[in-house]
Order: C-alpha cells, then sequence, then structure tokens
C-alpha cells in the first residue's frame, strides 16, 4: 500500500479495527439435514447469502453447544477464504439465522464505531487494496486459502469517519446508477 495517504488518514492493521474469526473445521460425519444451516462458500453469491443452495446443517445442540461461539450474528459481514471464487462477501441479515460458521468462511466485526463504519469497512474488504494484500500471501496453487494469520498482516487505509460516510455515500450512488 502507499504510505503518502491524505492529511487526516492513517494506515493501521486491519486487526486493530476489526475482529475476524474462521469458521471451524466441521466433519462430515456431524452433518445432518437440518438443525441450524453451515455457511459454505457456496452460499456468498454476488454480495448476498443464498441459504437454499446448500442443505449442510448441524444439529442445534451441537451449534449451540461446542460450535456456539461461531453462530453468526446479524450484521456480520461473511466472505470466502478459500477457493477461486476467495474473497466474496456478503452481509448476514435477520432472515438468514441461524447460521453456523463453517471451514474456508471468514466473519467480520467493527471493532469500533468511533473509528470505523460498517460500511466503509465492507468496501475495503471488497477493494483491489485488500485483494492484492491477500493475494501476495494466499497459500495453495489449486485450492488458494487464507485465514487469520494472513489478515492480521493486512493495514488498511483508515480516513476520518466524516470521510468514510462520503466515500460510501458516492460508490453506493454509482452502484445504483449501473443498476
Amino acid at each position: 500500500m502507499t504510505k503518502e495517504l491524505p492529511k487526516g488518514w492513517k494506515e493501521v492493521d486491519l486487526s486493530e479495527i476489526a475482529w475476524f474469526q474462521e469458521g471451524p473445521g466441521v466433519r462430515n460425519y456431524q452433518f445432518t439435514n437440518k438443525g441450524v444451516k453451515l455457511l459454505n462458500v457456496r452460499n456468498i453469491v454476488k454480495g448476498k447469502l443464498i441459504l437454499d443452495n446448500t442443505i449442510t446443517h448441524i444439529s442445534s445442540e451441537e451449534a449451540n453447544g461446542k460450535y456456539k461461539h461461531f453462530l453468526v450474528d446479524e450484521g456480520d459481514m461473511v466472505m470466502a477464504s478459500s477457493g477461486v471464487t476467495w474473497g466474496k462477501t456478503a452481509v448476514v441479515k435477520k432472515e438468514d439465522l441461524p447460521l453456523c460458521m463453517n471451514t474456508s468462511t471468514i466473519r467480520f466485526k467493527v471493532l469500533d464505531t468511533a473509528k470505523i463504519t460498517k460500511e466503509y469497512l465492507l468496501l475495503f474488504l471488497n477493494s483491489l487494496i485488500f485483494t492484492q494484500q491477500i493475494d501476495r500471501m494466499i497459500t495453495g496453487g489449486c485450492q488458494p486459502n487464507f485465514g487469520p494469520s494472513h489478515l492480521k498482516q493486512v493495514k488498511i487505509p483508515l480516513p476520518p469517519l466524516p470521510i468514510q460516510h462520503k466515500i460510501v455515500s458516492i460508490l453506493e450512488k454509482a452502484e445504483q446508477a449501473k443498476e
């Protein structure tokens, strides 16, 4: 990332402004056809969660017990961290719940809304700046993947909050115009 940022901007570690968690490696023998849906990279489609394109669940008992700390919350940003479509993101909505993290997925939460908006973080996660940093660190040839150890090395350009709001507004208007 360039070191010449506009006045008032800072470059910070992603881990300073966002909490992230990689999904657990749930085993095939734990899969069920009902219970709590397991998030899969195939569920993240064009910025949205499409949960009916996979059928994998784990039991409610297991989800609310052993995997309780992997249950997703409304507003979490989720990302594919493995495969040829790594980096695709979506925001979890209330109607997507209950939902449990699974392998090859990562979720993000803003640590301090006085430093960064959720919308700006999502823009960053979908940016070329983020992608280029991960691309330099990603492991695996046919099945590329990254995780928290890579994310801890990512830098984010952080403008003041009013500029974050302005950037988000401009890009949202551009997206609406495209549609």
